[in-house]
């Protein structure tokens, strides 16, 4: 059965396994392939949230994002869980930083990164410039996407925060992963 409509083309990289590490990688290899100008989605696919007869993420993220700001989305669990998670500090819907895996006692917030944002030009070019202008070694530390993200806001950027209902379906793991299927099975 034809999954995709004829107008719409799927293009992809491939990661060098052996080069650098992180989130911040696969986003600056693309923009630099494709020449990216323009906001995009981006859509880490370890985690998703389900929300049958409700609004995607996608939805979710386009509304916070009006008026030309960058978005990342939020789901909100129960605070004891946050140490697994970056956690997002929020002011009036704009995002303040990420606190990546604190302690529920140190967490700003409930709300998580869930890794789905729409980035604009200028914040592309910090993720770009981020991983070309640093070299950490394998053991150092990873290319996060949330450190430029962060400067970014630092340097007076607005990212907006997009809240989601549904549920968060973790796929990071094999537990997470076989619970996110039995719970899509299941619809």
């Amino acid at each position: 059965a034809k999954t995709l409509p004829d107008d719409v083309t799927i293009h992809y990289t491939v990661q060098d396994p052996s080069g650098k590490y992180g989130t911040a990688v696969p986003i600056a290899m693309v923009v630099e392939e494709y020449n990216l100008d323009e906001p995009v989605l981006v859509f880490m696919g370890d985690d998703f949230i389900w929300n049958p007869g409700g609004e995607s993420a996608a939805e979710s993220l386009i509304k916070a994002a009006k008026g030309g700001n960058s978005a990342i989305l939020g789901v909100e669990i129960p605070r004891e869980n946050v140490e697994k998670y970056g956690v997002l500090s929020e002011k009036d819907g704009n995002l303040v930083g990420v606190v990546e895996k604190p302690t529920p006692e140190e967490a700003p917030s409930n709300l998580i990164n869930v890794s789905k944002y729409i980035l604009t030009p200028d914040l592309l070019k910090k993720i770009v410039d981020y991983v070309n202008d640093n070299d950490f070694g394998p053991m150092d530390q990873e290319y996060m996407v949330t450190d430029p993200i962060d400067e970014y806001i630092k340097d007076g950027g607005t990212m907006k925060v997009a809240p989601t209902t549904g549920e968060y379906l973790d796929g990071g793991s094999v537990e997470g992963w076989l619970h996110a299927n039995e719970v899509v099975v299941k619809c």
